[in-house]
C-alpha cells in the first residue's frame, strides 16, 4: 500500500513538474511573439525544454514566421521595383510634358490664332497631367522619406508664411482672399520636406475648390501639440466627406472626372508619417482640414 501511494505521489510530482515546464515554455513563447510583433526582426520563437508537444508547437509557429518573413521580403523587393519604375516614368513623362506645355503657352500668346478655344483645352489637359505627375511624385516622396525622416527643429510659422507667399500670385488670380491667423514663432521638430509638401497640397486644394475666402490658422493646441487648420468657402455643400481621403474617389463635374481624394489622401499619409493626425469637417458651403501635429516625433509611427 505504501509503495502504491509513493508511486502515485511520484507520478503526481512528475506531472506537476511537466506542467510547470509547459507553463514556463508557453510564457516564453508568448514573450517571444510579443517581441517579434513589436519589432522589425527576423527572430524566431525559442523554448527552454525538449518536451515533444512544445517542440512541435514551436516548429509550427516558426514555420509560419519564416513564411511571413519571406513574404515581407518579397513585397519589399517588389515595392522597390515599383518605386524605381515610377521614378523612371515620371522622369520620362516630365520632359515631353514640359515641351508641350511650352508650345501651348506660346500658341496661346498669339492673338491672331483663330483656334484659341482648342488651345485652351489642350493647355488645361496638359496641366491636369502635370497635376497627377505632381501627386505621383508625392507618393514616391512618402515611400522614400517616411522610413528615414530627417527630423530637425522647425519654425512652422515662418515655413507656413513662406509657402503662402509662394502661392500669392496664383491665389490672387483665383480671386481667393486669404485670412491669416498665424501665431508667431511656433516651433516643432519635424521633417521639413514633408511638412512643406503638406502645406503645398492644402494650398493647392484651395486653388482647386475654394471660393472667395480661405483661412489658415496656426496655434498651440497644448504643451505637446500644434494645431494647423486650413478652411475655405466652397461653391456647393459637401455631402461625401467620408470619401475625401479615398485616393480613388472621383467626381463627375460637367462630364470631366476629377480625383478629389488623391491630394487629401497624400496629406493624410504625410501627416501620419510625421506623427500627426488629420480631421475633415464640412458645413454649409464650408470645408476645413485640421491637423494636430506633435512638437516632437513619437517613438513609433505608421503610415
Amino acid at each position: 500500500m505504501t509503495a502504491i501511494l509513493l508511486f502515485l505521489a511520484l507520478t503526481n510530482l512528475i506531472l506537476l513538474s511537466c506542467l510547470f515546464m509547459i507553463v514556463i515554455d508557453l510564457n516564453r513563447i508568448i514573450s517571444d511573439l510579443n517581441y517579434i510583433n513589436q519589432h522589425q526582426t527576423n527572430a524566431l520563437v525559442t523554448a527552454n525544454t525538449n518536451l515533444p508537444i512544445i517542440r512541435q508547437l514551436i516548429k509550427q509557429i516558426n514555420a509560419n514566421l519564416t513564411k511571413l518573413q519571406v513574404t515581407e521580403q518579397t513585397i519589399n523587393q517588389q515595392e522597390k521595383k515599383i518605386h524605381q519604375l515610377l521614378m523612371n516614368l515620371i522622369h520620362d513623362i516630365k520632359i515631353p510634358l514640359a515641351v508641350a506645355m511650352g508650345y501651348s503657352q506660346l500658341l496661346a500668346r498669339q492673338t491672331d490664332n483663330p483656334d484659341q478655344t482648342t488651345i485652351k483645352r489642350i493647355t488645361s489637359n496638359l496641366k491636369a497631367v502635370n497635376y497627377y505627375l505632381h501627386h505621383l511624385t508625392d507618393f514616391n516622396l512618402i515611400q522614400a522619406q517616411a522610413e528615414k525622416l530627417k527630423i530637425q527643429p522647425t519654425n512652422l510659422s515662418q515655413l507656413l508664411e513662406g509657402e503662402l507667399l509662394n502661392f500669392y500670385d496664383e491665389l490672387t488670380t483665383k480671386k481667393i482672399t486669404v485670412q491669416l491667423e498665424i501665431d508667431e514663432n511656433i516651433q516643432l521638430a519635424t521633417d521639413q520636406a514633408l511638412m512643406k509638401r503638406i502645406i503645398q497640397n492644402l494650398i493647392s486644394n484651395w486653388l482647386k475648390y475654394a471660393t472667395q475666402t480661405a483661412t489658415v490658422q496656426l496655434k498651440e493646441a497644448d504643451d505637446s501639440h500644434v494645431a494647423l487648420t486650413f478652411s475655405n468657402q466652397t461653391s456647393a455643400s459637401i455631402t461625401n466627406i467620408e470619401q475625401l481621403t479615398n485616393r480613388f474617389f472621383t467626381t463627375d463635374t460637367a462630364h470631366t472626372y476629377q480625383n478629389t481624394g488623391l491630394g487629401l489622401s497624400i496629406v493624410q499619409s504625410l501627416t501620419t508619417a510625421i506623427g500627426g493626425k488629420m480631421k475633415l469637417t464640412a458645413g454649409d458651403h464650408t470645408f476645413q482640414v485640421s491637423l494636430l501635429l506633435r512638437r516632437t516625433m513619437p517613438a513609433m509611427r505608421t503610415l
